[in-house]
């Protein structure tokens, strides 16, 4: 069991969830949560790759050490779930369905690289990643900044420097799923307006 549980916290399979989860919720596409799904995985994935860098310091970090010892299979699954989302990215492209907002995308794939170089800088890390998590909410969506953005901004901050203050793989996991917490309250409210709407 214990096997299963560090593939599923340690592979990034979990987080990437969990972005797919908020990605549906907010969007209610499901081709785009999968293709969200994919990159969050790969992306996760190459950043705990980057972090195995030190041996010694490995030794001493169980996450690090997992992926030290999965790494073979961990490129492969990257290569593997990048070229699938890829795919994806493209079949949705070519069926015109849906428009790509290129301002969202752009400034989300430059923050994630410059993120590669900025993780060990406290608080800096933490606004890039709530910066990044609503951009990639409007990517297929024409992006109109709301309140609603700014509050998922500000939680997705408090909760990423939350995360960091415990080391515990468990309270991660649960502080990840309360990731997903102001994305189900949206999607409820919402349905309960469209519900009780005045005709």
């Amino acid at each position: 069991m214990k096997k299963l549980v560090d593939i599923y916290l340690y592979g990034n399979f979990h987080i990437a969830l969990i972005a797919a989860i908020c990605f549906y919720l907010y969007n209610q596409r499901t081709q785009q949560a999968i293709i969200i799904f994919l990159a969050t995985f790969s992306y996760y994935n190459l950043c705990g790759i980057l972090s195995v860098k030190n041996y010694s310091n490995t030794l001493h970090n169980e996450r690090l050490f997992w992926i030290s010892k999965f790494l073979t299979e961990l490129i492969f699954m990257i290569f593997a779930s990048s070229t699938l989302a890829i795919f994806l990215w493209i079949k949705l492209y070519e069926s015109n369905q849906y428009i790509i907002d290129t301002i969202p995308l752009i400034l989300s794939l430059l923050l994630s690289v410059s993120y590669l170089f900025l993780r060990s800088i406290p608080l800096l890390k933490n606004l890039i990643i709530g910066i990044v998590w609503i951009l990639v909410m409007h990517i297929w969506v024409n992006w109109d900044f709301s309140l609603l953005d700014l509050f998922l901004f500000i939680y997705l901050v408090f909760i990423s420097l939350w995360y960091d203050s415990t080391r515990n793989q468990v309270k991660r996991a649960f502080i990840d799923i309360l990731i997903i917490l102001p994305f189900l309250i949206y999607i409820l409210l919402e349905r309960w307006y469209l519900q009780n709407m005045p005709k």
